[in-house]
């Protein structure tokens, strides 16, 4: 995933056309290979294989590389397509594929994940050691976890972009952070103030050190229904709410989106849940068994699913797309761990009744299942993986 960039740079600096095409052929086939949650297949068993839920996972190195050519894709076009793909990678295979507690990240993850005992169950390739938390991963391989605090650096790196020769500053990507940069010898400041992606609002506070005209640009999210701007007046144009004035001293407001929980299908048949910028999981119940001791509280960690999970039947839930989930959403402080929850039902085939849930981000999951056969499909005896 990391020969996309040159494959990229080529495409846009060179005037062999060959090289345009070579790159639309690779984006076409990433399409193929790329999970729900935005993860390219990255499991060393890529011949031959398109994405699947269950049964490819990726590696965060794999995460790391793809969102870093998005991001060069986004630089080169300026298309907001790009901005929703390294906001949704970054949110959801990214966050699923780290520990909660934030100590350990999977070498590989697959979207849904029922155990994570170190191999994937319809490969179980000799010594596969890959499907585990861990803070160094060294019996493997070192390099996901220094890749794993590349990810980051990356996507703030890209949340704004400038155009000089039209002074404007494009708000590409969000979360809460602080930018700093000069426009024709003033000094800018903007802070997001957001707790994005778990609210559906932006905050920006801009400072310049003596007045100056410019415009900023605010995208608005492939998954937005719509957006406003509070404290200002703007334009919209594509996908951008554009402000434009003389900025003087502080200026805040207000960038807000309109959305509702959705269901999706994801590949082979299945659905889906995602709100927002966010997808959804059901959480499995799990045990965990400590391994390899690295430092005191940093250890490899191996998890099975809990008993109360097969008798349940959780793992044959089924996901009709016509149902609707409610959106419940702690009062404050959100974060990964207090995050907005989807309450809806799910259906059991092995009772044959309908059974409420409670859906988490996929970045707040350990064992999970993200992708639903729908009931539909069982009745009808068609495929579905």
């Amino acid at each position: 995933y990391e020969h996309l960039r040159a494959l990229t740079i080529a495409a846009f600096h060179s005037d062999d056309t060959k090289y345009t095409k070579a790159l639309g052929a690779y984006l076409k086939r990433l399409e193929k290979v790329t999970t729900a949650s935005g993860g390219p297949i990255g499991d060393e068993w890529v011949a031959g294989r398109h994405a699947h839920h269950s049964d490819t996972g990726y590696e965060y190195c794999s995460l790391q590389e793809l969102l870093h050519a998005n991001a060069l894709l986004l630089q080169r076009t300026g298309e907001t397509k790009w901005a929703d793909k390294i906001e949704w990678l970054l949110y959801n295979a990214a966050q699923g594929a780290r520990h909660p507690d934030g100590k350990s990240i999977a070498y590989c993850k697959s979207d849904n994940s029922v155990d994570m005992m170190g191999h994937l169950d319809m490969q179980n390739p000799q010594g596969e050691k890959r499907y585990k938390y861990s803070p160094a991963h060294q019996d493997v391989a070192v390099c996901c976890i220094p890749n794993a605090g590349r990810i980051m650096p990356y996507f703030v790196q890209n949340m704004w972009q400038m155009n000089p020769s039209l002074n404007t500053l494009t708000a590409s990507l969000y979360g809460p952070s602080k930018f700093q940069t000069r426009v024709n010898a003033s000094q800018i400041h903007i802070e997001q103030k957001t707790a994005y992606p778990f609210e559906h609002k932006v905050t920006f506070i801009v400072t310049v050190d003596k007045p100056i005209d410019f415009s900023i640009d605010l995208r608005k999210p492939g998954w937005a229904d719509s957006a406003s701007v509070k404290g200002l007046e703007s334009s919209t144009k594509d996908r951008f709410i554009r402000i434009k004035k003389r900025w003087q001293g502080t200026t805040e407001f207000t960038l807000s989106f309109t959305d509702k929980p959705e269901i999706t299908e994801h590949t082979q048949n299945t659905f889906g849940v995602h709100y927002g910028p966010l997808l959804y999981a059901l959480p499995l119940q799990a045990t965990v068994t400590t391994g390899r001791e690295y430092a005191k509280n940093f250890n490899d960690l191996f998890f099975k699913p809990a008993l109360t999970v097969a008798k349940s039947g959780m793992l044959d839930y089924q996901l009709d797309p016509n149902s609707e989930f409610e959106v419940i959403s702690p009062s404050a402080n959100l974060n990964w761990r207090n995050a907005p929850e989807l309450y809806g039902p799910l259906f059991n085939p092995n009772t044959n009744e309908s059974v409420n849930v409670s859906l988490r981000p996929i970045g707040n999951t350990i064992l999970r299942k993200v992708s639903f056969q729908s009931p539909t499909q069982q009745q009808n005896n068609t495929t579905a993986y």
